[in-house]
């Protein structure tokens, strides 16, 4: 009786531990049916992470390519903007000396109407000048004629025996004169008909020049 009790308590031991086994054999299946699906949807997570980090380097790659581009293009548009920024210094340049040549042009065109204006002024003073050379050598002219004129008188008076002395009188008395200075006698002798002798063409031409010299 004792062995069939004992017999009966090991059965019911070894229930009791196969139920806790299958008990623990049903949970290990649980956590395994879990890991697995666990390890499916990380599968599918990884697969989905490699295809968008497959996408990413094809992105990247672009990107970089497309950096590539940009650098290359602000590279050019670099180099022409300091070609334009030269261009612009040129032309500001170009301007400054276009704007100090016409202040120079200016000044040079005052410079040119203040020398016509003294061309015109020693144009005006030279034609004054040559008339009075022409007023000068025609009374030089006429004082030449004059001159002559008193020689031949002089010459005509010795002719009659008159010899006039420094102070041009005759024999010692001063004779009457004219208005222009030369001793006349008595109208109706040879010498008084020479010295009433109408003035010369060089005197009526000088005093005619000097009428038209003051007109002018």
């Amino acid at each position: 009786m004792r062995n069939l009790k004992e017999v009966k308590d090991a059965l019911v031991g070894v229930e009791e531990k196969y139920r806790k086994a299958m008990v623990s054999n049903a949970q290990l299946d649980n956590e395994k049916n879990n890991l697995m699906y666990q390890v499916d949807t990380l599968k599918d997570s990884l697969m989905e992470l490699e295809e968008l980090l497959s996408e990413s380097r094809r992105g990247f790659q672009d990107k970089v390519k497309e950096c590539e581009r940009e650098k290359h293009a602000h590279t050019v548009l670099q180099f022409q903007f300091s070609e334009m920024k030269e261009t612009l210094k040129q032309s500001e340049e170009l301007l400054n000396d276009i704007h100090q040549l016409h202040i120079k042009q200016e000044a040079l065109n005052r410079e040119i109407c203040d020398l016509q204006e003294t061309v015109e002024w020693k144009d005006k003073k030279i034609g004054a000048l040559e008339r009075q050379k022409e007023y000068s050598d025609a009374i030089r002219m006429e004082r030449d004629e004059l001159r002559e004129e008193v020689v031949n008188l002089k010459d005509i008076l010795k002719k009659h025996g008159i010899v006039l002395g420094p102070d041009l009188s005759i024999n010692g008395e001063v004779g009457e004169t004219e208005a222009d200075g030369t001793p006349c006698t008595d109208p109706a002798s040879p010498l008084a008909q020479d010295c009433q002798t109408p003035p010369n063409r060089g005197e009526q031409h000088a005093r005619q020049h000097r009428g038209d010299t003051v007109e002018k």
